[in-house]
This record gives structure tokens, sequence and C-alpha cells, in this order.
């Protein structure tokens, strides 16, 4: 993500906390209360935040005629309410609008009982990249309890695995020697860190 991205995401956080009128300075003098107000206020966004995607999905998925296809041939579809369309008028990224009514399609639809507000994000896009349109309701609730269960440092190891295939692939595509050596020296440090701790845990278990 861009850091420009990151920048409009804080924003939007930043106006979410005044139109709530959330107050920055809790009055607790304690410094775990203080902490703990903090950390409260910052997870109930974080919820909205999830329910949030959610019904954006839910809403592009309803108005729109045609949420799948994209590229030159939108042109075609003049005066249809594409999901092309409608992520441009409401101002968010077609790729990101379609991943929300792919979850809401895909996984929402097929296990309405489910309180997938409850779920982080990242967990309902682990999911979504294991099921389609065709997936049955019965194999999208299976794939939705494994995840579930895993516990959450491994969907934090799911995202450092794939910064590394990203990192594998950038460093095995360059000229190495354009690189400085104290960087290279670091980048193998780490290499050699994870390597050895997998080796132990092997080897212990």
């Amino acid at each position: 993500m861009s850091r420009e991205k990151y920048k409009q995401e804080g924003l939007a956080v930043i106006e979410k906390i005044k139109q709530k009128e959330i107050a920055l300075k809790p009055e607790e003098e304690d410094s775990i209360s203080v902490w703990n107000s903090y950390v409260a206020r910052a997870r109930s966004l974080v919820k909205s935040m999830a329910k949030d995607r959610l019904e954006i999905g839910r809403i592009a998925s309803e108005a729109c005629e045609i949420v799948k296809g994209g590229g030159g041939h939108w042109s075609d579809f003049e005066g249809v309410n594409t999901l092309k369309k409608f992520a441009k008028d409401v101002g968010i990224h077609y790729k990101t609008l379609h991943r929300y009514v792919s979850i809401h399609k895909n996984i929402v639809l097929k296990v309405p009982d489910e309180k997938f507000e409850d779920l982080e994000f990242s967990v309902l896009n682990k999911i979504c990249r294991q099921v389609n349109a065709k997936t049955s309701p019965e194999v999208v609730k299976k794939v939705v309890e494994k995840e579930k269960a895993r516990d959450p440092r491994g969907v934090t190891l799911y995202t450092i695995i794939r910064n590394l295939k990203t990192a594998r692939y950038y460093v095995t595509s360059m000229d190495l020697k354009e690189v400085h050596s104290d960087d290279l020296a670091g980048l193998e440090t780490v290499c050699d860190d994870i390597l050895s701790a997998i080796k132990s845990f092997k080897s212990s278990n």
C-alpha cells in the first residue's frame, strides 16, 4: 500500500473519531485505565471498519446489474450499473470493491448465521481466496470454521510469508551488485535466523 493511501486511511479514521465525538483524552488518572480506554475506543473503530466493509459489499452487490468484468470492455456497458461504475461513483478502487462484493456473495450469503463482523478482515480475505461462486455453502462453512480455529499468530505468519515471497522475487530478479553490502548482510542474517528457528522447532517435535 502506498504512503499516500496510508495517509488517506489515517485521515478517514481521524474523521470518524471526530464524527462520533470520541474524546481523545480519557478522564482516568491511572495510566493502565488510560491505556485501556484508548485500546477500547480504537478497537470499537476497527470493528466498525469491518462492519462498514461488509455493508459496502452488500450494497454494491444489490445495486449493480453486472459485478463481473472490467478492463476496456467496460465502455460497452454505457448506461448499465456495473461494479466499476459503482466504484468510480463511490470513490473506491475497483479491485477493493470487488473483494468486498466477493466476500459478501461467496461467504456471507452462504453462511448467513455467522457473525463475520467479529472476524479480522484479513481472515475474511484469506477465506475469500479459498472459495468462489461455485463453492457450496457446506464447503464454505468448513473453510470458515477452519480459519476461525487458527491461532491469530498464524494469520500474521501467513501475511509474513506472502511478504517473504515478494522479497524472494525482488531479490532473485535484481542485480545484487547494485545493493549495498550491509543491506545484503542484514537480509542474510534475518533469513538465517528464520531458518534456525524453524530447524530448532522441527528437531524438538
